[in-house]
């Protein structure tokens, strides 16, 4: 299966309502398909500099290493000087942090990523979390 324009439209939508429901920072919203292609990129007038391109990162780094950006962090922890390698040699950016996550169809195979960024990683990846449960319960 593949991720439809219509179905991250719908995620990026549920993701900035999760995000104004719990009153976050301003934020920009990436995402993406299995091929790291964008297909939204969503930003709030306010959001701060450099806030897509660091949600297209987290998003990126997720389809890179099949992991979401909270799993990612941990590892990174654990072995940075190979999170450092893998930044410099990723032309999409490597962002090993909360506020990415993989999207996967129903069989479990990766469909694409959402990347959040704007607010702490943590409010980041609810946000996410928040607006996939959504959309999960409208669909």
């Amino acid at each position: 299966m593949t991720l439809t324009l219509a179905e991250a439209q719908a995620m990026a939508a549920a993701v900035q309502d999760a995000a104004t429901t719990r009153a976050l920072q301003p934020l920009a919203i990436v995402v993406l398909d299995a091929g790291s292609h964008d297909l939204v990129v969503l930003r709030s007038e306010r959001a701060g500099f450099y806030r897509v391109e660091i949600a297209r990162a987290k998003a990126t780094s997720c389809l890179g290493m099949g992991l979401d950006g909270a799993e990612l962090a941990d590892r990174a922890k654990a072995a940075p000087a190979f999170y450092a390698a893998l930044a410099a040699t990723m032309s999409g950016g490597m962002l090993p942090m909360p506020g990415g996550v993989l999207l996967r169809d129903a069989t479990g195979m990766v469909v694409g990523a959402v990347g959040v960024s704007g607010d702490t990683g943590a409010n980041d990846d609810l946000a996410i979390r928040d607006g996939l449960t959504a959309v999960r319960q409208t669909s």
